[in-house]
């Protein structure tokens, strides 16, 4: 057998053993999804969604009730929620929308951005660790978390975090001789980087104070990197504002 070869057939292990992993914890993450009702956060996140592809808006008031999450704090004089992040809403109300109105369409998409999450992280690690660490260990390390598995099969904001963050980092990575791929990796961190500011603030500006330490290292240092950080710094202040 040739080294080429054994090095192929290793890599196909290595991507049978990422793919083992990232069903396995489909199943674990998705067993037993609408067996419990809503939780508090959980409750708050559904009912607005609910509303929203009731009205249109992400209103309190459904005609009958009113949302008194944190009595009220997130609702402006209209009943409104215009203090939390969106995202997460949305996402639920898709979710409710496509999958039916229970706990199971709530929760669902947020398992779904959870799992992709575990993908988009292994293209990152490949090529930030350079093969050092197997690439089956680094995402089984997420994959079989069960601390993870649980924080993804909530209806909240966490998994979409995830998977928008990770979606930023990997886009640190791209191909230099391919100017596609250079505005390619520009554009997707941008926008994951827009919708990270509206699903969680603080996640957003942490990501922020950690994009400039990745030029530490040399192999980040490049043009393209710079704008594309420059980029999610300009995109995330027009947010905030």
């Amino acid at each position: 057998m040739t080294r080429s070869s054994a090095s192929h057939g290793a890599r196909q292990v290595q991507t049978a053993a990422v793919i083992l992993t990232v069903v396995v914890a489909a199943l674990l993450s998705l067993h037993g999804l609408n067996n419990n009702a809503f939780w508090d956060d959980e409750a708050n996140t559904a009912l607005f969604a609910r509303n929203w592809l009731r009205t249109g808006t992400l209103t309190a008031f459904d005609g009958v009730n009113v949302i008194g999450f944190r009595q009220g704090a997130e609702l402006n004089g209209k009943l409104q929620n215009v203090y939390m992040p969106p995202v997460q809403y949305y996402v639920a109300g898709f979710g409710l929308r496509l999958f039916g109105s229970g706990t199971l369409g709530g929760r669902l998409p947020f398992v779904f951005a959870g799992l992709l999450s575990i993908g988009v992280l292994g293209l990152f690690v490949k090529w930030h660790l350079r093969g050092e660490v197997p690439l089956w260990v680094a995402t089984a390390l997420v994959a079989l978390c069960p601390a993870y598995l649980l924080f993804i099969r909530q209806c909240r904001y966490y998994s979409v975090v995830v998977l928008l963050t990770l979606t930023v980092l990997a886009s640190l990575v791209h191909d230099k001789s391919r100017l596609a791929s250079r505005i390619g990796s520009v554009f997707v961190a941008v926008l994951a980087a827009w919708l990270l500011m509206f699903t969680n603030y603080l996640n957003a500006a942490a990501l922020a104070l950690s994009l400039p330490l990745f030029l530490i290292l040399r192999r980040y240092r490049n043009l393209t990197n710079v704008c594309l950080i420059g980029g999610v710094y300009v995109i995330l202040l027009a947010a905030g504002f």
